[in-house]
């Protein structure tokens, strides 16, 4: 039987890219693949092998995969690095929430850029694309961080950030996707429905942690189920323009 098999390398510093990938591909591709990790001399290895009549698919999962990691975890490491180190540091919480934000702006476009950079071949070092190819992804990072840096002073206010993440979140909104917060006692249950029609429930303890879920996924509708009217129930409302249901 024929085989399809593609490696995947990085340094062993970024050996978390390749469990990023290796995770997307147990979604995108389940039970087709079959992945194996091999460590050595600093550098990190993920094989990946299936069956070669899936091979056409294998490798649609795969670029996903990797276009997904340059356009969520490492622009999301990348922003927040640079945020972190600005010149006018912004409040941490500020500076939590931006970054978020920022890493879901303009994705379509970014995730065009990397899936045109990938090369066709069955090995890929993703030190070397990031480093060789992929340098326009990190000026367009830079300037975005510049100019929140710029105009840190006016992020400190919480009505000025609810309008800039409600501007985030109208410009990138996931059509057909809905999102559900339940308030419970001492946390939020979140129910998130995506527009394939996946389903997926978390637990949140801190608001802070429901909110920058919120803004990864940007759902183009949110639902508040058992909120008083209170600071947490405005800010949703404000950047997420939410329904409500149950409210006390």
């Amino acid at each position: 039987r024929i085989m399809y098999e593609t490696v995947i390398g990085a340094n062993i510093d970024h050996v978390d890219r390749l469990e990023y990938v290796s995770a997307a591909l147990g979604v995108t591709a389940g039970g087709k693949v079959v992945t194996a990790f091999k460590v050595g001399n600093g550098y990190a290895t993920l094989c990946v092998g299936a069956d070669g009549r899936s091979s056409a698919e294998v490798r649609k999962c795969i670029r996903g995969a990797v276009v997904g990691l340059f356009t969520e975890k490492v622009k999301f490491e990348y922003i927040g690095s640079r945020l972190a180190s600005a010149g006018r540091r912004l409040p941490e919480g500020a500076a939590r929430l931006l970054a978020h934000a920022l890493t879901g702006f303009d994705r379509d476009t970014e995730e065009e850029i990397v899936s045109e950079k990938l090369p066709t071949g069955r090995r890929l070092c993703l030190d070397g694309l990031e480093t060789f190819r992929l340098g326009e992804l990190h000026s367009r990072w830079d300037e975005m961080c510049s100019l929140a840096s710029e105009h840190a002073g006016y992020l400190e206010d919480d009505s000025t950030m609810n309008e800039l993440l409600r501007f985030f979140m109208d410009a990138g909104k996931s059509c057909g996707s809905r999102a559900e917060v339940f308030r419970a006692e001492g946390g939020y249950r979140l129910v998130e429905h995506t527009r394939d029609g996946r389903t997926g429930e978390t637990v949140f303890n801190a608001f802070e942690d429901l909110l920058c879920r919120l803004i990864d996924i940007a759902p183009s509708e949110t639902i508040l189920n058992g909120f008083e009217y209170d600071a947490c129930y405005i800010r949703l409302n404000t950047i997420f323009d939410a329904k409500s249901k149950f409210l006390r």
